[in-house]
């Protein structure tokens, strides 16, 4: 329950014109609403609302892609998320806090597929959805809060070698 923005920098590695691997480097900042309920096991409420969450992801997906001027791209795989801040009120990374913690490290799964407009031989764009959810919980303490984000992505590529 919340919103937040990602931005970073990837590295595509194709194998030939349609097919390769990406990878890189991003940040990213969740903000997490106010409405969003904690409970204990007998279903009181401990809090409501957490405030930020930022993370460093380093991404490794596979990618299918079309080839021409428009065409559709695919790609699907791994984020390695790591938190860089405890900007969650009261709780703390992998320490435990009257409220629980939060999990240092996330593996999450992401699949995004998208718009690939060539804009010229060295430059094209992006446009895409993607939708990822975390295979461990976000926060300790919590049963099942996992991660699920839906997410609209834009980027400018570069071909810097054949």
């Amino acid at each position: 329950n919340g919103f937040g923005w990602n931005f970073g920098a990837d590295l595509n590695i194709y194998f030939n014109e349609t097919m390769g691997l990406k990878t890189g480097v991003s940040y990213q900042k969740l903000l997490i609403s106010p409405g969003t309920r904690f409970t204990d096991n007998f279903g009181t409420v401990i809090r409501e609302g957490l405030g930020e969450l930022s993370s460093i992801l380093f991404p490794f997906k596979f990618q299918i892609t079309t080839e021409g001027n428009i065409g559709i791209y695919l790609e699907s795989g791994m984020n390695f998320i790591i938190s860089v801040d405890g900007g969650i009120d009261g709780l703390s990374p992998g320490g435990a806090t009257q409220y629980g913690n939060y999990t240092p490290i996330v593996f999450a799964s992401e699949t995004a597929v998208g718009i690939n407009i060539k804009a010229s031989e060295k430059a094209s764009l992006n446009l895409g959805g993607s939708y990822s959810f975390s295979f461990n919980d976000y926060l300790k303490g919590y049963d099942e809060y996992k991660g699920r984000l839906l997410g609209f992505q834009m980027g400018i590529l570069f071909k810097l070698a054949k």
